[in-house]
């Protein structure tokens, strides 16, 4: 059985996460939909198991119909990994593409497996510091509500950069963060 499989809230996101997965050499695949039996039994050596999705750009409705039917599939291939990849930008809200949202719905189905990633890729020029998020534009860094797109995004922007407190106001799970300094005390 995979090692790790994923549902990706958007296409890139999701091949970024393809991309990063055979660059370490670990045999994947990535499905643009859920795939049927026949499909993973092709690919049955394969460690990893991607769904590209589209829930990024959807509302809580379309998630609470659609999204269990996947993260079932994603839970029967018994990996011990079950991971809803988000944009590296969190761009998200309470109606619309709601992490917090789909992490509900995913622990509901596979008994508290599913996690979202951490915030920020260094290669995308996102960074997370204590917390909150930060995003290179036209080579300056600044706080994601602060960045001169994200701040003004036309369906999710971004008003928040503490990600405990943007994820806070999708969802009544516990939000956390694991610092530097409580990593370095062991």
């Amino acid at each position: 059985s995979p090692l790790y499989a994923y549902y990706g809230d958007d296409f890139t996101g999701s091949t970024d996460v393809l991309e990063a997965l055979a660059s370490a050499g670990v045999p994947s695949v990535l499905f643009v939909g859920t795939p049927s039996e026949a499909q993973r039994a092709r690919f049955a050596g394969c460690r990893a198991f991607g769904i590209a999705g589209d829930s990024r750009s959807r509302d809580p409705e379309w998630m609470s119909e659609h999204l269990p039917a996947l993260f079932r599939s994603l839970g029967a291939l018994g990996a011990p990994l079950v991971h809803y990849k988000t944009c590296s930008t969190f761009d998200s809200s309470p109606e619309i593409g709601s992490i917090g949202r789909a992490l509900e719905i995913g622990r509901g189905v596979i008994a508290g497996a599913v996690r979202s990633d951490r915030g920020g890729r260094a290669s995308l020029g996102r960074y997370l510091v204590f917390g909150n998020l930060f995003a290179v534009a036209s080579g300056v860094v600044h706080r994601i509500d602060r960045h001169p797109t994200m701040r003004s995004h036309p369906v999710t922007p971004m008003y928040e950069a503490d990600l405990r407190r943007h994820l806070a106001a999708q969802t009544a799970l516990r939000i956390g963060s694991v610092e530097l300094p409580a990593l370095a005390r062991g």
